[in-house]
């Protein structure tokens, strides 16, 4: 349900359906039929948040309805796994011609299964390292870092973390010490960082944080529904990266690794406070105006230049943060948030 929404969500924000499925690794076809189905259903481009649920709930039904049990390829694939071992280790071989070596051996499968056959059961090829260059305000990348023990205004040590938002096209960045990884320090953290930039890039790529994403999933990730209220009220798009895969957000890979190597080795703080102070100043005034290695340009002028004009603009109004809790009902009616006691309607059945 939640998938289901999110690729109604990003359509109606202008997104292909070839960029849903990338995002989600979801067949592209199977995103056209959800998207087919929700326009069939009053879809648009202008549609509120009640009526995309509903229209996203109707999607579901239709397709539990229509839905069909897959076979068991990876059981077929794993009879000929030998003989797969074999040709990877040929010269030349590829992934289409295996493929078209087991249509000659009596098994049609497609090349996603293959794919994705190989990529499980064999060991991976060696990787090369590709710039990718992207639209000025289409893209933003974030995540925490450990960054070892601060201590806080009653001067405590506790665990510091370190929030990272770098801007894709620009490589401009955000940085702000915290303790917590909840889901409302998560959203203030966002709020801060558009406040910063003066504006919000169009889609956002996460790591499988439960501040955001509660379930990591390759096919069916589970986002947090106060991210998703955020989204919703700044007018971004979701796109979980996929689990244990850093290099799908190396942009900000790199800005953690910077912030430690910059803001902490060597370094001592009084407080957190302090700490933020000093990491603001870094951001406006220092690593902003080196020359980027792979642009060849100063982050800031990129920014100023060709991306912050490109930024989705801020909302007027105060986003409200919304804690969403799953509570267990007592046998007594009862159920617990943060000690407080509620009770639920109760049926009596006679």
């Amino acid at each position: 349900m939640a998938t289901i929404r999110e690729i109604l969500y990003q359509s109606t924000k202008g997104f292909s359906n070839r960029q849903i499925s990338k995002s989600y690794m979801i067949c592209r076809k199977t995103v056209g039929k959800y998207v087919t189905l929700a326009k069939e259903k009053g879809l648009n481009n202008n549609i509120d948040e009640n009526l995309l649920n509903e229209i996203a709930i109707k999607v579901q039904e239709i397709v539990n309805g229509t839905s069909k049990n897959k076979g068991p390829i990876m059981i077929d694939l794993n009879v000929y796994k030998g003989k797969i071992a074999v040709w990877l280790n040929e010269r030349n071989i590829t992934h289409t011609q295996i493929q078209r070596l087991l249509a000659g051996e009596g098994l049609n499968v497609s090349e996603r299964s293959v794919n994705r056959f190989i990529k499980n059961n064999f060991a991976n090829s060696k990787k090369y390292t590709v710039h990718l260059t992207t639209n000025p305000g289409q893209e933003g990348q974030v995540d925490f870092g450990y960054v070892g023990m601060m201590r806080n205004k009653d001067g405590n040590l506790r665990k510091t973390y370190a929030f990272v938002m770098t801007l894709s096209h620009s490589r401009h960045r955000y940085v702000e010490f915290v303790f917590s990884q909840n889901q409302l320090t998560w959203s203030q953290l966002h709020i801060n960082a558009y406040k910063f930039f003066c504006g919000t890039p169009l889609r956002i790529i996460l790591d499988n944080l439960k501040a955001g994403v509660i379930k990591p999933d390759i096919y069916d990730p589970t986002i947090n529904e106060t991210y998703a209220e955020l989204s919703r009220f700044y007018g971004f798009a979701i796109d979980p990266a996929k689990a244990y895969k850093p290099e799908h957000k190396g942009k900000v890979e790199r800005s953690i690794r910077i912030v430690k190597e910059q803001l902490i080795a060597g370094r001592s703080y009084i407080d957190i406070n302090a700490a933020n102070i000093e990491a603001l100043k870094w951001c406006s005034t220092e690593i902003s105006h080196r020359i980027c290695s792979s642009t060849g340009k100063k982050h800031i002028e990129l920014f100023e230049q060709e991306e912050k004009v490109k930024l989705l603009a801020l909302p007027s109004g105060f986003f409200d943060i919304a804690e969403w809790s799953i509570a267990k009902v007592h046998r007594d009616h009862h159920f617990v948030i943060k000690g407080n006691f509620y009770s639920v309607p109760t049926t009596v059945y006679r």
